[in-house]
């Protein structure tokens, strides 16, 4: 079973939320820029000139999960609802433990029927993931 840290709590010791699928962080995409010469037929590209490396914008997607106890279905949106939604978040897969990522998330969706409950939450991260031990520094 995959999971995730948000702010402390795993989204399934500590809010009964399974994943759906295996939790990924999409890739941010490069901020590219390219100049367009008068008489040139291509353009040139000055991605990299001010900053004198790629910039990146952030990082977007979201996350759907399955609410293991469908008895406590309103408990567990409350809870999420309470300590997630809108917050300023450190975020770190069970997959890359030596890795977090920051940014904000929010709740998406809700969705309820016989069978199981779904929740589904959105992100929006900075595009560098950071090492937990400083000395590694920052990674795309």
């Amino acid at each position: 079973m995959y999971g995730m840290l948000i702010n402390g709590l795993h989204t399934f010791n500590d809010l009964g939320l399974v994943a759906t699928s295996r939790p990924r962080i999409q890739l941010p995409e490069p901020k590219l820029e390219y100049l367009q010469i008068p008489g040139r037929q291509e353009s040139i590209d000055i991605s990299e000139s001010l900053a004198g490396e790629v910039l990146y914008e952030m990082r977007e997607g979201c996350f759907e999960f399955i609410v293991a106890n469908k008895n406590k279905w309103s408990e567990t949106c409350h809870r999420v609802k309470t300590l997630i939604h809108g917050k300023s978040v450190k975020l770190s897969l069970d997959d890359e433990p030596l890795f977090y990522y920051q940014g904000r998330m929010w709740v998406s969706d809700f969705k309820s029927d016989k069978n199981y409950s779904t929740l589904t939450l959105n992100y929006k991260l900075q595009p560098y993931k950071y090492s937990v031990d400083d000395s590694d520094g920052v990674h795309t």
